[in-house]
């Protein structure tokens, strides 16, 4: 290199002293879980995690439909869905099925 001092080599130091490594201690295990969840709860910590609902059985139905619709609306339509131990989309057929059922029998075809 011109104009400086290279760089540094590593026989320069002579006296290198490596008193102060020592080899690394094992970890303590950790705690079980049931003894931090005793603690937490006792301190009244809340998980973040929530709570895990059944996964709905899967079905064939590809296209998907979108609306807006108050609170208890979808509360209710929710409701109806859960009570019968319908997927979402099955409860939407039947309501389809029962809107198109009731013009039928006011003549509305």
């Amino acid at each position: 290199m011109s104009g400086g001092k290279g760089r540094a080599s590593i026989f320069d130091a002579p006296d290198l002293d490596l008193g102060g490594f020592a080899p690394k201690t094992a970890k303590s295990p950790p705690p079980p879980k049931a003894e931090i969840r005793a603690l937490a709860e006792a301190e009244r910590f809340v998980s973040r995690q929530p709570a895990r609902h059944g996964r709905r059985r899967r079905s064939a139905r590809t296209l998907q439909l979108n609306v807006k619709t108050t609170q208890e609306t979808l509360d209710a339509f929710y409701a109806v869905a859960e009570a019968e131990n319908w997927l979402v989309a099955e409860a939407f057929e039947h309501a389809v099925a029962a809107l198109v059922a009731e013009r039928r029998g006011r003549g509305g075809g």
